[in-house]
This record gives structure tokens, sequence and C-alpha cells, in this order.
């Protein structure tokens, strides 16, 4: 996923577990953590969140789901 500077996402509820690598840029969470290149994040099933770039950046996002 690839989110120019200045981009945002609206507040949103996880209903499987994501986990996203950062391959080049900054990403900020709703809590202000500052993810940038290299960071590996994961999130729970539930987990309500939204996140902006400052300068933008490029995400490998994966999406885990229960069948």
């Amino acid at each position: 996923m690839r989110m120019q500077p200045g981009a945002l996402t609206i507040e949103h509820d996880h209903p499987g577990m994501e986990e996203f690598l950062v391959l080049g840029g900054d990403l900020v969470d709703s809590d202000a953590t500052v993810f940038t290149t290299g960071d590996f994040v994961s999130y729970q099933a539930g987990t309500h969140l939204n996140s902006w770039t400052e300068n933008g950046c490029l995400l490998a996002v994966f999406e885990w789901r229960k069948r």
C-alpha cells in the first residue's frame, strides 16, 4: 500500500489480524507511535485505530481472517 504525503486512513476496526512492514517512509498510529522503514507491526482482530503519514510511505500489508 502506498500513501502519499499527508494521507490518512479513516478510523476502523480490524475484523481479523493485520500486519504490515514499513518498506519506506513514515506512518503515525492513532496513539502517536511513529513507524519508519524496517518496522514490523501486528494488530490483533478487533483493534480500533486510524493512521496517517507526514512524508508518505510504502507498506507491505498482510490481513489474516479465520475461516
